[in-house]
């Protein structure tokens, strides 16, 4: 390849681009003197934008594409730099470092010029140009000291090149270690910063898209929420108390920006026992529906704050399974974004507190109920509305339908998003204003739960008020609902002891064959009866077996019989 026609750029430099063993020197201003200087005729001019693409963090395809970076030491030397150049020397530092360079900051006494040329001319320094260079290049400082041109109101920028750069974790890691004292932050709160940022913009970006306007014209609801369920029925197999609360939650959620219309918002959690039982899909789906659907298969309490704040999206939360159990701070979170008057986060900001929105719909997915995965989740799981999905064996089939009906007729679901939308705004004082019946059964959270979905079901009209009202037994009877596991499992044990007439104490091997074959796929073990049991005050106890030589644990009814009294008819 012939030299390019840029002035900056030496023909000496550009016949060594492919040989990284000779360093290359990136400077401001002159390289005449430094390559009169000798020893180091491998040099290059630069300007602001000459390396790098303007606003971007790539490095000019000049240098990047011709170049070979991986391995070769370049020296950075550009004296006392001016606040508009010390971010973009920054921004080039990182981007080399990606691409492999081993980065030096060149320094050099400041009294001997401002630029690397002037220095080496300077009649204040000693020896020859040459053997000042060599001695500058010898004092170089490794890739760590470019904080050394950093400081404190640097941080935004910094957190953002470092986010625009897509590192990888480990060369991540080192520069926030070696950025993180000049910027006034620690390390640690440096990553996280980053981590958070580039969740942060992926849902924004997101969010963005899945905005809608409302339809033109009314909308039929009876008609619309048939197509629902007819578009979901044909992409997933799925029962119909299951079906019915999908589509009316999902409708539900197209109400949060009217702050007169709901008050409670429940979660939704789509569960199974086994993977491939098609909660991807059901997923996507929901998504295309909803208010803003946002999903994500991973994300901090912070993100969920942040996000929320400012977009208040539906969040599509998969895989809570794989990570909920670590963060306690995202459980808190969910936790307090049920009921609007109370759905805010305090953290503090500097020398302030800011108070942040956690009021927006919220759906989690997982293998197995919460609490088999994540301790506390006592009031989570009370806030939530459980449906289960079973194994299926055309789960692929389900998602290569999905995918292709998007692609054949895109218009279709965002019709229907729009659609939802037109018919919530029109109906939206009908819903607020009504005051449905309720059916027998539900306790008081359950009734908070489903209260809003039953007034969208009674406002449709048609098979839906009684197939919500049907769906809202159904599913708020079964063991979604912590109070009503513990009523079951009382019962069973209450059962053990009445079918051992005079029987006082039951051996926890005796007690628990008869609690799991009542209880299902998700047997006890007698750390987790013993766990249950004890916020009830009621611990096992030791006592002789029947041949007086072995004692076993288990439970005295004496102990049990308040605890039934006080939760049992």
């Amino acid at each position: 390849m012939s030299e390019p026609h840029n002035g900056h750029i030496p023909p000496a430099t550009w016949d060594a681009r492919t040989d990284p063993d000779k360093a290359l020197l990136l400077c401001s201003g002159s390289v005449d003197s430094i390559l009169k200087a000798g020893g180091l005729p491998i040099s290059i001019s630069i300007t602001e934008t000459t390396l790098l693409v303007e606003e971007s963090s790539i490095l000019n395809p000049l240098i990047a594409e011709n170049f070979m970076l991986t391995g070769r030491r370049i020296y950075l030397a550009f004296g006392k730099l001016p606040p508009s150049l010390r971010i973009p020397v920054v921004r080039l530092g990182i981007l080399l470092l990606k691409n492999g360079a081993d980065v030096r900051i060149l320094t050099w006494p400041w009294n001997h010029g401002e630029t690397l040329g002037a220095a080496l001319t300077s009649q204040k320094g000693k020896g020859t140009p040459s053997q000042r260079l060599m001695f500058y290049c010898g004092d170089s400082d490794r890739s760590l000291e470019l904080r050394r041109i950093l400081v404190k109101s640097d941080l935004e920028q910094v957190e953002l090149e470092l986010l625009r750069a897509k590192l990888k974790a480990p060369l991540l890691e080192q520069l926030c270690r070696d950025f993180a004292r000049p910027l006034g932050v620690s390390a640690q709160t440096l990553k996280t910063d980053i981590t958070e940022d580039e969740q942060f913009r992926f849902m924004a970006n997101q969010v963005a898209a899945m905005e809608v306007e409302a339809w033109e014209i009314p909308v039929v609801g009876l008609e619309l929420f048939s197509e629902l369920v007819a578009v979901i029925n044909r992409h997933i197999l799925i029962g119909s108390d299951q079906l019915t609360t999908v589509v009316l939650w999902t409708a539900m959620t197209h109400l949060v920006d009217d702050d007169q219309a709901i008050d409670i918002l429940p979660i939704l959690h789509v569960r199974s026992a086994t993977k491939r039982c098609g909660k991807t899909t059901l997923l996507r789906l929901i998504q295309d529906f909803a208010h803003r659907g946002l999903s994500s298969n991973n994300i901090t309490g912070a993100a969920i704050f942040r996000v929320v704040e400012l977009f208040r999206p539906t969040l599509l939360m998969d895989e809570v399974d794989t990570w909920l159990s670590r963060n306690s701070d995202a459980i808190g979170i969910l936790n307090s974004g049920h009921t609007k008057d109370d759905a805010f986060v305090f953290r503090s900001h500097g020398p302030g507190i800011i108070r942040y929105r956690t009021w927006c719909p919220k759906l989690l997915s997982s293998i197995g109920r919460l609490s088999e995965f994540a301790a506390r989740v006592e009031a989570l799981t009370d806030r939530t509305i459980g449906i289960e999905l079973h194994q299926r064996l055309n789960t692929d089939r389900e998602l290569d339908r999905l995918f292709n009906s998007k692609k054949e007729n895109p218009e279709q679901f965002i019709r229907l998003r729009r659609q939802l939308k037109r018919w919530i705004i029109d109906n939206v004082d009908s819903i607020k204003d009504h005051r449905p019946e309720l059916p027998p059964g539900l306790n008081d959270r359950e009734i908070d739960n489903w209260r809003t979905m039953l007034a969208i079901a009674d406002t449709v009209g048609g098979p839906w008020p009684n197939a919500a009202r049907d769906a809202a037994v159904a599913l708020s009877t079964g063991d979604n609902s912590p109070d009503s596991e513990l009523l079951l499992l009382l019962s069973a044990i209450r059962r053990a002891f009445n079918a051992r007439s005079g029987t006082t104490f039951l051996a926890t091997n005796d007690l628990l064959p008869i609690i799991n074959a009542q209880n299902g796929e998700q047997p006890l073990t007698r750390e987790k009866l013993a766990s249950i049991l004890k916020p009830l005050g009621v611990k096992p106890r030791q006592r002789w077996d029947g041949d007086g030589k072995t004692q076993v644990r288990g439970y005295a009814l004496a102990d049990l019989e308040p605890v039934f009294r006080s939760h049992l008819v």
